[in-house]
């Protein structure tokens, strides 16, 4: 195997890595449905894997190689000089990588700084507070049609080529299906369908 053949391979990896944990972490707020302690459940199972140091360290390395990679890829088609499924698959992109900063950001100064439990109640505490909840609200829901679209339309620009019609409906499909499910989280996560206590440690917006 070449060296090119290798990096190849070695990126495809990192890249199933991040799709794996993202299917995951999808399934784990859709436990949601069925409740805050399922909620709580699927994600102390998951914790198991994910959390174990060195799936861990692939998983920070694998979403820092994917933001750099972002990055090139924004230089390279332009927000503004893309048009059609091309801006799609750059304004997502874009938005991912502000998210993902963000999110591991706190994630992390919680988690090592403060010695807070990132688990569900940390996660929907936003939803709580008038002020804060202007932000999570949108900030969320984008997240994860973000999320779908920028697949779909990775898809659509590997396939639009050779199999154009299962391209364009992988990228609707994909669009469709983001925007229903981060309806359906926003809906639950933030409490307005089967509302759920969040203990006061956590409330801390204001």
């Amino acid at each position: 195997m070449t060296r090119s053949a290798a990096y190849h391979w070695y990126d495809k990896a990192l890249l199933w890595v991040m799709l794996i944990f993202f299917a995951a972490h999808m399934g784990n707020h859709l436990a949601i449905l069925w409740g805050a302690q399922a909620h709580l459940a699927v994600m102390d199972v998951l914790r198991v894997v994910y959390r174990y140091p060195i799936v861990e360290l692939i998983l920070i390395w694998a979403i820092f190689r994917q933001v750099v990679a972002g990055i090139k890829q924004m230089r390279r088609f332009g927000p503004f000089k893309s048009k059609g499924r091309f801006r799609v698959l750059v304004w997502s992109g874009i938005y991912l990588i502000a998210f993902m900063i963000i999110h591991l950001s706190a994630t992390a100064a919680n988690r090592y700084v403060l010695g807070v439990d990132t688990n569900l109640y940390f996660a929907t505490a936003g939803y709580r507070s008038l002020i804060a909840s202007l932000f999570f609200y949108p900030y969320y829901f984008l997240a994860v049609v973000a999320s779908f679209a920028h697949l779909g339309a990775v898809v659509w620009l590997r396939q639009r080529a050779v199999r154009p019609v299962f391209a364009d409906r992988v990228y609707v499909g994909a669009v469709l299906s983001g925007i229903a499910i981060a309806a359906i989280l926003t809906l639950f996560l933030s409490g307005l369908v089967a509302d759920f206590p969040i203990p006061e440690s956590y409330l801390v917006y204001p």
